[in-house]
């Protein structure tokens, strides 16, 4: 894999069909355009550029299929603040999140085992935090959409998700409409009573 910053706010990605492999990524299914398979993929390699840049990124990304040949795929990821000398990554940081709360009120978070939502929900309980949510089934993870509805409670709500999950890219109509609904409406409620343990 190969990664090139290009400009203050471009970064090419290079990365061979036999890489894609070692990471569980079939090429037959980047041909057959699984809409699934690049949303994971595409996931994936803007971790690497955030592990190669050193920083945290959770807003609008522009992604380009630079080439694509039968050795790898080049892809060229444009990224909204690195056009901003004058601002912090904690400053750029707290600019998306509160434009995600504006314009996508939920945020998706990404599980890999429901034991770990189940111990999420009887922590909040315990905490008395109740948060609407929803929860989605799409192999191989379990989904938690959360809707943050007052301001500041995704300052205080999401590091403690963050302990039992990673935060995902995928948008809630994704998971409406290629996921599993477990539970639509009162998510972290819902799996609580049901394992109070």
């Amino acid at each position: 894999m190969n990664i090139e910053r290009l400009s203050k706010n471009t970064v090419k990605l290079s990365i061979s069909f036999e890489e894609l492999h070692e990471k569980g990524f079939a090429k037959k299914q980047m041909v057959e355009e699984d809409a699934f398979f690049w949303h994971e993929l595409l996931e994936e390699l803007i971790e690497e550029i955030e592990k190669q840049y050193h920083f945290a990124y959770d807003g609008p990304v522009a992604i380009e299929i630079h080439t694509l040949t039968e050795e790898e795929v080049t892809l060229i990821f444009t990224l909204d603040f690195l056009d901003n000398d004058d601002l912090s990554y904690d400053a750029i940081e707290d600019f998306y999140s509160g434009w995600k709360r504006e314009f996508t009120p939920f945020s998706i978070y990404k599980f890999t085992d429901f034991e770990e939502i189940i111990q999420l929900a009887r922590r909040l309980v315990k905490m008395r935090m109740v948060i609407p949510s929803s929860i989605f089934w799409k192999d191989p993870f379990y989904y938690v959409a959360v809707e943050y509805w007052q301001d500041g409670m995704k300052k205080s709500l999401e590091p403690i998700i963050l302990e039992y999950a990673d935060r995902s890219r995928l948008t809630i109509h994704f998971l409406e409409e290629y996921g599993k609904i477990i539970f639509r409406t009162k998510g972290i409620e819902s799996v609580y009573k049901l394992f109070q343990g």
